[in-house]
């Protein structure tokens, strides 16, 4: 879908999780910016000192309300149960980590952020 991605690496990131949960946890951010970014658009991953943070591109603003509720879709794209984000919240209070969504109106970016 012509779908741009940049990581930036800015520290090294450890953190004392099960390395399975680790896993579904970056992989159901990511794929969830990929997902929902429309074609064309961009994802963007950064590491910083105890920060996960992917960006992708979007027109509207999700509801932040709801967006980690079991079976929630803001869209009906393909592939999507709406189980993603959920189970990062669900893993992200098990360990004590913070997972936030913002929107940034001026780039027409989604912000998906968690603090180890």
């Amino acid at each position: 879908r012509g779908i741009r991605s940049s990581m930036s690496l800015d520290a090294h990131l450890y953190v004392y999780i099960n390395e399975s949960l680790l896993r579904v946890l970056v992989s159901n951010v990511i794929k969830n910016a990929f997902t929902h970014t429309p074609e064309g658009g961009d994802v963007d991953v950064s590491v910083g000192d105890k920060v996960l943070c992917v960006t992708n591109s979007g027109a509207t603003p999700l509801d932040g309300s709801r967006l980690f509720e079991r079976f929630y879709t803001a869209t009906s794209r393909a592939g999507s149960t709406g189980l993603g984000l959920p189970i990062v919240r669900s893993i992200c209070e098990h360990y004590n980590f913070r997972v936030t969504y913002s929107y940034d109106e001026r780039s027409c970016r989604h912000i998906f952020t968690i603090r180890f």
